[in-house]
């Protein structure tokens, strides 16, 4: 089962429902493609975020911010595995130093050297951080300490790793509460914002109310094994998992209430690939939820299947056999194997979906739009800006496209 400190993908929203609020006007060309020289890092998936007019770039162990046109404007360090956000007209970041910074719409530092709980330990993990006002939601993961072993028993812990959620006013050291539940996550948290509840996987799905620390609920999720999840407005829990231990048993799409009641599931008849690794359930207008395998797009309403979209089929065409879901198209050929890895619903329940060097843009139907391959791997949900330009990052190249 994941950890959610063993992998660095961010979203912009706090639920991980992966929907934009914009639309795209694009056709599929590369309007430009620019290299972002000493702030790439293969190891280390680039995130990508709109700000007002530009387009920002974090790859460890910098953040590039570019204007529209692929100017780069200005290069800063961050601290490497730490989330950014934009709220307020502000951008929030954990700087080298490890302290809380904060830029506005003008570049100018409008918050420096804001505490962090935790900030100074290289073992704690930051899994949700949520900029408002005068105050930040964070959820850190602390592993815990190890004591040196006589050669004759393992390391016994001397704290046992637990999960920390807080709320901090800036800039003071403390903040206005903080609560411990022990043991690690093992999916990403959630934030429901309208709401005020994060939510944390454990054994058990467990619901803190964030305006005051407390334990709203907890209930176990009726899957042998889980992958992704993602929540809603109105707070419906949507997974993606499977009925056994392994990945290779029957995949499962379900919704729960917050109460934890099943309001239904969706079991995929088809075997032979898995769930795309790390993409939650992408969460459309309408109650409609999309979710990736290796090698399709499934549109699911109410647990009933309404199209599936299989990226693989263009290979097939042309004769060319696929193994395990994993594909590379260009032209009609196959090239290479690279399974679907990231998507986002758009306003009008079109959905971007990359996989590969591939990005594709399907319409709510499940009609192909356009796909484009650019140079290099994706690695970077994609972005889109006001005027509808779609923007990915590769391990060393910001891309826009038109």
């Amino acid at each position: 089962m994941t950890t959610a400190s063993s992998y660095p993908v961010r979203f912009a929203s706090t639920r991980r429902d992966s929907a934009l609020p914009v639309v795209t006007t694009a056709t599929g060309k590369v309007a430009w493609s620019k290299e972002m020289g000493k702030a790439t890092h293969a190891d280390w998936p680039p995130t990508v975020l709109i700000w007002g007019q530009r387009v920002l770039v974090a790859s460890a162990p910098d953040m590039v911010m570019f204007d529209a046109q692929g100017q780069a404007l200005w290069t800063r360090p961050k601290q490497i595995g730490t989330p950014l956000a934009v709220a307020q007209g502000n951008l929030y970041f954990k700087a080298r130093s490890s302290f809380l910074e904060a830029l506005d719409a003008s570049d100018q530092t409008v918050l420096r050297e804001a505490p962090f709980p935790g900030a100074m330990s290289s073992a704690v993990t930051v899994d949700l951080f949520w900029p408002q006002e005068h105050d930040f939601i964070a959820v850190l993961t602390e592993p815990g300490d190890g004591e040196v072993s006589d050669g004759d028993e393992p390391d016994a812990p001397l704290d046992p790793p637990h999960t920390l959620v807080l709320r901090n006013r800036y800039p003071t050291t403390y903040g206005d509460w903080q609560i411990a539940l022990p043991g690690l996550q093992k999916l990403a948290p959630l934030l429901v914002p309208e709401r005020q509840v994060v939510a944390l996987m454990f054994d058990a799905l467990v619901r803190v109310d964030a305006t005051n620390a407390t334990e709203i609920s907890r209930f176990k999720v009726p899957l042998a094994t889980l992958a992704e999840w993602s929540v809603d407005t109105d707070e419906v829990y949507c997974f993606t998992g499977y009925v056994g231990p392994a990945p290779g048993d029957s995949k499962v799409l379900l919704a729960l209430s917050a109460a934890g009641e099943e309001l239904w599931r969706w079991v995929d008849p088809e075997g032979t690939d898995t769930w795309a690794v790390r993409q939650p359930p992408i969460r459309a207008k309408g109650g409609r939820v999309y979710a990736l395998t290796q090698g399709r797009v499934l549109a699911v309403e109410q647990g009933k299947l309404v199209w599936q979209y299989d990226t693989r089929s263009d290979s097939l065409q042309h004769g060319a056999k696929v193994d395990s879901g994993s594909f590379e198209i260009k032209d009609g050929r196959l090239l290479a194997t690279g399974s679907l890895r990231h998507g986002s619903v758009l306003g009008d329940g079109s959905l971007l979906v990359t996989g590969g060097k591939t990005l594709h843009h399907l319409s709510a139907d499940g009609r192909k739009l356009f796909s484009v391959s650019v140079d290099s791997d994706i690695l970077s949900p994609p972005a889109v800006d006001e005027h509808g330009h779609i923007y990915v990052a590769t391990a060393t190249h910001l891309v826009r496209i038109d």
